[in-house]
């Protein structure tokens, strides 16, 4: 920081003032002098403005996908009072409620703790970084030039994306419309010897299946329930689902894109199919991604961690390659795929060829039903450009239509107009 020259010269200018008033015997003119000498006398004592920037309350802000976060800035300051501006950079990942992430803050005299408050939408699911925080200080009594501070640390925002009507569709009633894999037996099939996972004791089970040591070290961490050794089933059928990350599903506003929509859809099945006990494997094309067929608790948390935070990718890897390269695991057992991507011009032709090798692959059995993201309708934000946005839809849908005639099972989902639930209900209304 450096010192303005002001203060001097005004510091002369009022002594200037004070002897015009004592020669001409104006009194007015001279308490104004005294006054502007006791005012500058004071400031030049108090000094300039320190300020420091202090550690975040909490590094990791919890947040959801296009809800406003708050950000909480703190800073300490000494000195004059002053006009000081707190800052932060944002990425690509966040959009400001205000137009920029900044606040102002005035410091009056003495020392203080101040704490700066701004609001971002994240736009995007994942874990983002906000800044580093910039302090620029104005002194209020003009003795120094506008200087900035050391910066402060970033703080970064975890996002999830918005999952809708989870609560519905996790009642019985909606497990059981879902399209299944042939012969899906996985709640009446016996047991087998292979573990599964330890669970909570269901009124009616047998004692023989308390795990009476896993029950008592739980006992000492204050959860007192008793717990049992849950084993496979017999019976059990596979669901892949394939989501396509190529770049046309970027295709959206800065808060919202078919991507976004396609990985939270395809978590919401991955949820239900896995509470009826399905074998479910997720395959990333156009990115890179890849699960095997499991189920419990390990997979529904690896699917979820393999979604999040996914990005429109540029990968070579595209679905017949993935299908070839995964040929061995995904013969057999007539499965359930299912195939979440944004249907084109560009992209249609290809993926009927696609379709049809991959339910070669499978067997006659299996089933192959594509969840079509209507995506123009995610970049509109007026009547007009609605309207265009239809006319686009008009061409998507020649498309949907020729793989209809091809013998393949297509929904639609608009995700702005429609929730996960409908295309459950849509499945089970193809007759699968």
């Amino acid at each position: 920081m450096s010192m303005r020259p002001l203060p001097v010269g005004l510091l002369f200018s009022s002594s200037l003032l004070l002897l015009l008033g004592l020669l001409a015997g104006n009194m007015a003119l001279a308490m104004l002098a005294v006054a502007i000498m006791v005012y500058l006398i004071m400031t030049l004592v108090e000094g300039g403005t320190q300020a420091r920037a202090l550690p975040a309350e909490a590094d990791t802000v919890v947040g959801e996908v296009s809800k406003p976060v708050t950000v909480t800035r703190r800073l300490e300051a000494s000195g004059s009072p002053a006009v000081i501006v707190v800052s932060d950079e944002l990425g690509d990942r966040f959009s400001s409620r205000t137009g920029k992430a900044i606040s102002v803050l005035w410091k009056g005299r003495g020392d203080t703790d101040l704490k700066g408050r701004h609001q971002v939408v994240p736009v995007r699911q994942g874990r983002h970084k906000i800044g580093p925080m910039r302090v620029k200080v104005w002194n209020a009594n003009a003795l120094e030039e506008a200087f900035e501070v050391l910066p402060g640390d970033p703080v970064y925002v975890k996002t999830e994306s918005r999952r809708k009507d989870m609560r519905a569709l996790r009642n019985r009633r909606s497990v059981m419309i879902l399209p299944m894999p042939v012969g899906h037996l996985s709640t009446m099939g016996a047991e087998t010897t292979d573990f599964k996972e330890i669970r909570e004791y269901r009124r009616g089970e047998g004692f023989r299946r308390v795990n009476w040591k896993a029950s008592a070290r739980r006992q000492r961490d204050g959860d007192f329930k008793p717990y049992v050794n849950d084993y496979e089933r017999e019976g059990r059928r596979k669901v892949w689902l394939f989501l396509d990350c190529g770049r046309h599903m970027n295709v959206g506003t800065e808060e919202e894109n078919a991507l976004e929509h396609a990985g939270n859809l395809a978590r919401t099945l991955s949820d239900l199919y896995l509470a009826a006990d399905c074998l479910v494997g997720l395959v990333l094309f156009h990115a890179e991604g890849m699960l095997l067929p499991d189920n419990g608790r390990r997979q529904k948390a690896l699917i979820a961690r393999t979604l999040y935070g996914l990005d429109p990718g540029s990968s070579p890897s595209t679905m017949i390659g993935m299908v070839r390269k995964l040929k061995g695991h995904l013969r057999g057992g007539s499965p359930l795929y299912l195939v979440i991507t944004s249907i084109s011009e560009a992209n249609a032709s290809t993926l009927s060829s696609d379709l049809k090798e991959l339910k070669g692959i499978g067997g006659k059995r299996s089933k192959v039903i594509v969840l079509n993201v209507r995506s123009y309708e995610l970049s509109t934000r007026d009547e007009l450009e609605r309207m265009a946005a239809r006319f686009m839809h008009l061409d998507q849908t020649i498309e949907v239509d020729k793989l209809r005639r091809d013998g393949w099972v297509v929904v639609d989902w608009d995700p702005r107009e429609q929730s996960p639930a409908h295309v459950v209900h849509r499945m089970s209304e193809a007759g699968l």
